[in-house]
């Protein structure tokens, strides 16, 4: 898009994101109470499950992470639950990294959720954990960022056939029911919802 963001529209993006932390910050709360009461399968030495798995679960996380959005993002877009949940989010057709956290509380809560369905799933480190939420919110920022980083070449590669660019979610906030994904391509393409114009636009 050529629009540029207002100050109304940053200042409202603020406004819901503070309101957003606040949940996230309550979830992590009960998510701590959890792990330190052994409900959940949060472990504390590195030495019970090694390094390998140290890294390996990050990889875990973020791929149930890419899952756990894709689909609950298609469900937010059902007319019955848009209103209420996801509206407040798409409110910014033009992105920017302000828009990345701005959620209606509901949707705040939705996304929240990912943190206790990985602790209750897999063996989770927290400080594997930690390093997950940086690239989940280094990712979403990017994603909203408004400005395309990669190259000109790079959907032509493998990499931009699997990992998406911020120009692929900028089109969702402009057409909404496309292009759902979060980090890869993946169910993107295997349930046909990329965008058409998503390689010319990205050219553009």
């Amino acid at each position: 898009s050529t629009r540029e963001p207002t100050a109304e529209q940053i200042r409202r993006e603020l406004a819901y994101s503070m309101v957003s932390i606040a949940i996230f910050g309550l979830a992590a709360g009960g998510l701590v109470f959890a792990a330190l009461s052994g409900y959940t399968q949060v472990y504390w030495s590195v030495d019970d499950y090694g390094w390998f798995w140290f890294w390996a679960s990050i990889g875990v996380m973020i791929v149930m992470h890419d899952t756990y959005f894709y689909w609950t993002h298609r469900l937010m877009h059902h007319r019955l639950l848009f209103k209420w949940v996801h509206r407040v989010h798409h409110r910014s057709i033009v992105t920017t990294p302000w828009a990345a956290y701005s959620f209606s509380p509901w949707e705040a809560i939705v996304q929240a959720g990912i943190g206790p369905v990985i602790a209750f799933t897999i063996p989770t480190h927290p400080a594997a954990f930690l390093l997950f939420m940086f690239w989940q919110i280094g990712f979403n920022v990017f994603g909203h960022c408004g400005y395309e980083f990669f190259t000109p070449d790079f959907l032509k590669s493998w990499r931009g056939q699997v990992i998406n660019s911020s120009t692929h979610h900028a089109l969702h906030h402009e057409r909404f029911g496309v292009n759902f994904s979060l980090y890869f391509n993946f169910w993107d393409w295997l349930m046909g919802t990329n965008h058409p114009d998503y390689e010319r636009r990205f050219e553009q």
